[in-house]
């Protein structure tokens, strides 16, 4: 079976990576902080364009660097050995 897993959120943790990084692009300048959130827009209460910029900045050291998720690897792995393709 082919299958195909988008990686945000669901192989690589979105949400540690934003916000490590979205603490380093507003220089800790920040009036609210919602660790937790999803989203980018969410995590920081920024503009949409502040939003766009931090993604512009940030995207390739996401896709690059951005941790896994726990057990990802292990599973990708896995499915491998049952014969599976993943795109």
């Amino acid at each position: 079976m082919k299958i195909i897993i988008n990686i945000d959120g669901v192989l690589i943790d979105k949400t540690s990576f934003q916000y490590q990084n979205g603490l380093k692009y507003f220089k800790n300048n920040l009036m609210f902080v919602n660790e937790h959130a999803y989203l980018f827009r969410d995590m920081f209460n920024c503009s949409k364009e502040e939003n766009e910029d931090f993604w512009k900045k940030n995207r390739l050291k996401y896709y690059l660097f951005a941790k896994p998720e726990e057990g990802a690897t292990e599973y990708l792995h896995k499915l491998k050995e049952e014969g599976h393709t993943t795109h």
